[in-house]
């Protein structure tokens, strides 16, 4: 974990120049469902400061016997009692250029959570959902795999998952930094595919 200090510490500098909602907004004040855009924005910069972006796994499963074969984890952010789901700010957060502090914070939390459930379903994988920026962000994937070079054991559990749309932009450097990640044990999933 302490080779994400340095980026926490660049996303709370970050952050810190961005302007609250002009308007304070309790947790229970309205539904989920009847939020604005700049109340999101504030739950999401909220979040980050305060390092409070949840996850949530969901475990996919075979019947009859309810063998799980891989974990498939979500970011939230928690407002209250109830969760903003990733539905509904991830375009507002992309639209004010968070998607990258994000990641990192839910990376970094994906990866405690696989940490400390080391022991169960030892080889079921964790599906993480990265966006196009954070993909393109050197110092980002290169905290990954320094990382992932102290926790080997990691590595064989983690899949990344982006678009198909996403591996068309990417740049020599970032393939090599993903055939790095490859070669630590990653493994990567596209979705959205439009091509064969």
């Amino acid at each position: 974990q302490d080779v994400f200090n340095d980026a926490l510490h660049q996303l709370d500098a970050v952050l810190k120049t961005l302007p609250d909602s002009p308007k304070a907004l309790h947790a229970n004040d309205k539904p989920i469902d009847a939020l604005k855009e700049r109340d999101i924005l504030m739950f999401v910069k909220k979040a980050l400061r305060d390092n409070q972006i949840a996850i949530a796994v969901q475990p996919i499963k075979s019947l009859p016997g309810q063998q799980t074969h891989f974990y498939e984890v979500y970011a939230r952010i928690r407002v209250g009692q109830q969760h903003i789901p990733a539905g509904k700010f991830l375009a507002i957060a992309k639209s004010h250029g968070l998607m990258t502090l994000i990641d990192r914070a839910f990376l970094l939390r994906s990866l405690q959570l696989i940490q400390q459930t080391a022991t169960d379903d030892a080889f079921a994988p964790y599906f993480c959902n990265l966006a196009p920026a954070s993909l393109a962000d050197k110092a980002f994937l290169a905290a990954i795999i320094k990382y992932l070079e102290t926790q080997p054991h990691l590595s064989a559990r983690l899949v990344f998952e982006f678009s198909q749309e996403d591996t068309f932009q990417l740049s020599a450097d970032t393939r090599a930094t993903l055939r790095r990640l490859v070669e630590l044990g990653c493994r990567f999933s596209m979705d959205n595919v439009k091509m064969m």
